[in-house]
């Protein structure tokens, strides 16, 4: 599939900081809310398809994740 921009972040994010966040998608929409009050969203009508994973792209110098979960609000 082809990468599609939804929104982009024009917050403060510190470098060797660790922040909490909080990423939902609903239908044709997604929303991410970070614990620095940043929150992003957008919508696209691929995000309503059935997928077999999702994909995070980060410019800069890079992203560490660790506790990472996945859960079913159905």
């Amino acid at each position: 599939s082809k990468a599609v921009q939804l929104c982009k972040a024009e917050g403060a994010f510190e470098q060797g900081k660790t922040y909490t966040v909080t990423c939902e998608t609903k239908g044709d929409s997604v929303s991410v809310e970070f614990d620095n009050s940043v929150k992003l969203s957008g919508s696209d009508p691929s995000l309503a398809t059935k997928k077999t994973g999702y994909r995070l792209v980060v410019k800069g110098g890079g992203v560490l994740f660790d506790d990472f979960a996945v859960l079913s609000l159905e």
